[in-house]
């Protein structure tokens, strides 16, 4: 027998997450579900600037194409998708921008203290959407890259870039970050 639980009815633009709890013999909860209506998902893309060499990744409408263009960016690619409310299971994403290299890096809320970004010459930090801490259904897993010569971050869906080309690009330190919808 399952149960529809609705765990956030939000206007038709954001995410509308449910779970759905199933009740063994015993009566006992097993654990939820999330799913999401993948019309309400907002899309994260990933922009390279060959100038200083960096990636940013940033959901839609977050910076207009056209300033991202006038600042050396470009190969606009599809990332994963994202919402804007949380949901059951949700971590924050947030963007940080480091001047001195012109490096920015997205990282899960908390995942570094915002004392020691700010150590590390961070700034900026910015809002960018919600992702799942645990397995999505179909969903995608997403994992930071580091390039340690030009001291460049890169978030990058599981399978998206074979990790060999990320190895012959000098990327390292594989991390795993967060489950998003692909």
């Amino acid at each position: 027998m399952n149960k529809l639980v609705s765990i956030a009815a939000i206007s038709s633009y954001l995410l509308f997450a449910t779970a759905y709890f199933s009740q063994n013999h015993t009566g006992a909860i097993e654990k939820p579900v999330i799913l999401a209506q993948t019309n309400q998902l907002v899309p994260v893309y990933r922009w390279w600037n060959p100038n200083d060499k960096d990636w940013i990744t940033l959901r839609a409408g977050e910076i207009e194409d056209w300033k991202l263009g006038s600042w050396g960016y470009r190969d606009k690619q599809y990332s994963f998708s994202c919402s804007l409310t949380p949901f059951a299971n949700s971590v924050a994403i947030y963007r940080w921008f480091q001047p001195n290299d012109k490096d920015w890096i997205t990282i899960t809320k908390d995942e570094i203290p915002d004392t020691k970004m700010y150590q590390l010459g961070y700034q900026s930090k910015t809002f960018q959407c919600y992702v799942s801490r645990t397995p999505l259904p179909n969903g995608v897993s997403v994992y930071r890259w580091f390039q340690p010569s030009d001291k460049d971050w890169i978030n990058i869906p599981d399978g998206s870039v074979p990790e060999y080309q990320l190895g012959r690009l000098g990327y390292q330190d594989k991390t795993f970050q967060f489950y998003a919808w692909p």
